[in-house]
């Protein structure tokens, strides 16, 4: 069986050993330079901010896994330097070829170097600016629990006081009560606020997730609580 299957513009990956590696966007970082235009292994490497030497074995297993191919060999001077690109514009990696646990699994390793990257940033924030940091739990005018890093058991301003950088817990919320299309305009909202802070660009740079779902019904003792 072919690694990789091109249908209509789309790769298609089938092997189900590569697949989890495939999904994890910490591991495919070293493709995203590739993937729907060309660039050399230099260029690749800066945008990155690795060396050479280490993006050239990425750039050879993501050839072997059928990812990856050299799109044209340029000429310079006495020189052929590799231009390369990945092999389609869109990769999709279908769930159908892993058992739902494989997927779950694959998808929590695929989000666990990057929530390590949330925790160390909050830690450095911690450091930056001295506070009674802690968790507080409260009732609010609504009747639910809600639970909120603050930097002070007292403070009123929370994590929007004005001496702190940009910082938002997006927690987890199970007494969020929506109807289908309700829930439907929530996730159009985030996404178009997402999208037009994305295109304004600034100096700093911020690591942000946003995550919305519908919560299965077979949870028992599931407690109404936002925790952020």
């Amino acid at each position: 069986m072919d690694r990789a299957v091109l249908s209509n513009g789309v790769l298609h990956v089938r092997d189900p050993q590569a697949a989890p590696r495939v999904m994890s966007g910490w591991e495919m970082r070293y493709l995203a330079p590739f993937l729907g235009r060309e660039a050399t292994m230099s260029q690749a490497a800066r945008e990155l901010g690795v060396s050479v030497q280490r993006l050239h074995y990425q750039v050879r297993k993501l050839e072997g896994e059928g990812l990856l191919r050299v799109a044209r060999v340029e000429r310079r001077g006495r020189r052929e330097l590799k231009v390369y690109r990945a092999v389609a514009d869109r990769i999709f990696i279908p769930f159908e070829l892993m058992s739902l646990e494989s997927v779950e699994a694959a998808l929590a390793a695929a989000d666990q170097p990057w929530l390590t990257l949330f925790l160390r940033s909050l830690a450095q924030v911690w450091r930056e600016n001295p506070g009674t940091w802690g968790m507080r739990l409260e009732r609010t005018a609504s009747g639910h629990v809600r639970a909120h890093v603050v930097p002070d058991p007292h403070s009123e301003g929370g994590l929007e006081e004005e001496r702190l950088p940009a910082l938002f817990l997006g927690g987890w919320v199970t007494d969020l009560h929506l109807d289908f299309e309700d829930a439907r305009a929530l996730r159009r909202d985030l996404g178009e606020v997402l999208e037009r802070y994305l295109q304004r660009g600034g100096a700093g740079r911020y690591l942000l997730q946003l995550r919305l779902a519908p919560l299965p019904g077979d949870v028992p003792g599931l407690p109404n609580v936002t925790m952020r």
